[in-house]
């Protein structure tokens, strides 16, 4: 994440840029997940948002794949861009449980997947947007259906249920349909 401070060494700082007023921009990252490459080759990894990513080429990446369907969303190999809470959202979304087998889900709801893809990420960029214009860090969470930590039900009046996929904490609810 981005932070603005006075502190010329933030806490887990990958880079940071020291400005004339004093104040230090640092790019953060608490769980030591990323890095920083200057002049990177292209990635051949599908973005979440390509247009190219469409029902068709989803349903053959699912195919390809017995991980369950959270662990395929967030891995970064296969689609950039969906995080732990979104991958929980677009499954709410598309009414397919986080415990699916990816290559066990019809391609009936793949369609769904994919539209739940494009919608989720879309709306979180507008309320983003639409409610913290100025922020350029922590994480905005409020608009979530299901990825609440405090939450006990969702909108409908389901449970909301935790478990460990990957070692993330899931949130779902029981609606949401198993494929294995």
């Amino acid at each position: 994440k981005l932070i603005y401070s006075e502190d010329e060494n933030p806490k887990y700082a990958l880079v940071s840029m020291k400005f004339k007023d004093g104040g230090t921009l640092s790019i953060t990252d608490f769980q030591r997940m990323a890095y920083i490459e200057l002049n990177p080759e292209h990635a051949n990894v599908m973005d979440a948002l390509s247009e190219k990513l469409n029902p068709k080429l989803l349903f053959g990446l699912l195919q390809s794949s017995k991980a369950k369907i959270k662990t395929l969303l967030m891995d970064q190999n296969v689609i950039g861009g969906i995080g732990n809470a979104y991958a929980d959202e677009i499954l709410y979304e598309a009414g397919i449980s986080p415990l699916s087998i990816s290559n066990k889900i019809p391609e009936e709801k793949v369609q769904h997947l994919a539209k739940a893809i494009k919608e989720v990420l879309e709306n979180a960029e507008q309320q983003i947007l639409k409610e913290h214009p100025e922020i350029i860090n922590g994480e905005i969470r409020d608009f979530m259906k299901v990825h609440h930590k405090n939450a006990k039900v969702d909108g409908k009046g389901h449970e909301i249920l935790q478990t460990k996929i990957s070692g993330r904490t899931t949130y779902y609810t029981e609606q949401q349909k198993v494929f294995e």
